[in-house]
């Protein structure tokens, strides 16, 4: 046939992928592109199109298009360091974010027994504090009841400290983003994060 002399004269791999109209999630990196599949590992988390997002400059990062389907998210912090001492906070949307009516505390805790708290209702709260110092974990977020997500975390800060906390907060519709953001005028100046989800 047409079909099959059109396949069997292509030069190589590639343009047989052409050929029969594979598209480019057959041959690129998934997940690295907005435009390819995302990755699924093992356990079924699939990783965001936006891949490993260095957070060395400016305030805030958006993390969009997370599916309909996802009951949890889980937001990966490397050494994300600000430039003062404001907080991170991250706020969930849906059509777009959200910046009120967060219940969200986080606490910091070092070997020397020393605490310090803070609270938002501005979005999931996560100390920082402290220029230089980059929390190192994730933060979990966990679809509850309807649209209420359930946050979740214990986040290495550097010299000892760890920080901890939780929240939640109530959409009107469905996720389908969230943002990593600073709660004052810092920047960001280190470090990077990735965003993964399943069902």
């Amino acid at each position: 046939t047409a079909a099959g002399r059109a396949l069997i004269d292509d030069a190589d791999a590639t343009a047989q992928r052409s050929t029969l109209g594979l598209g480019t999630a057959s041959t690129l990196n998934t997940g690295s592109a907005s435009e390819n599949v995302s990755l699924m590992s093992d356990l079924g988390w699939f990783t965001h199109a936006s891949g490993n997002v260095a957070t060395t400059s400016g305030t805030s990062f958006d993390f969009t298009a997370i599916p309909d389907w996802a009951n949890e998210i889980r937001l990966f912090l490397d050494n994300v360091s600000l430039s003062g001492t404001d907080q991170l906070l991250i706020q969930i949307g849906d059509g777009a974010i959200v910046s009120t009516g967060y219940a969200s505390a986080t606490v910091r805790i070092n070997t020397g027994n020393s605490t310090s708290a803070d609270s938002s209702t501005d979005g999931f709260i996560v100390f920082a504090n402290f220029a230089g110092f980059g929390p190192t974990g994730w933060i979990t977020l966990q679809k509850a009841f309807g649209t209420t997500w359930m946050s979740d975390h214990t986040i290495y800060r550097g010299t000892g400290t760890i920080t901890t906390g939780g929240g939640s907060k109530a959409l009107s519709g469905t996720l389908d983003r969230l943002r990593l953001l600073v709660d004052g005028s810092d920047t960001f100046d280190s470090g990077s994060a990735l965003v993964q989800y399943r069902r």
